[in-house]
Parts: structure tokens; C-alpha cells; sequence
């Protein structure tokens, strides 16, 4: 997953939050994966 936003100094709190969620849930490791 790719985000495009405008490249400001400082993201808007709920961008950056948003942004975060989505990297939490895909960066972690699949079930298959987990031992």
C-alpha cells in the first residue's frame, strides 16, 4: 500500500494516525508466518 499526500512541514494528527494503522495491520507478519 502506497499513501500520496502533499508534502507539507507537518501531516494533519488524523493523516499521520491513519497512516500509522495502516502500517501497523500490513507490516505484520501473516498467520502462516507466526510460529
Amino acid at each position: 500500500i502506497q499513501a500520496v499526500y502533499p508534502q507539507q512541514r507537518y501531516l494533519p494528527a488524523k493523516v499521520r494516525f491513519f497512516i500509522d494503522y495502516l502500517k501497523d495491520i500490513y507490516n505484520a507478519p501473516g498467520y502462516w508466518e507466526v510460529r
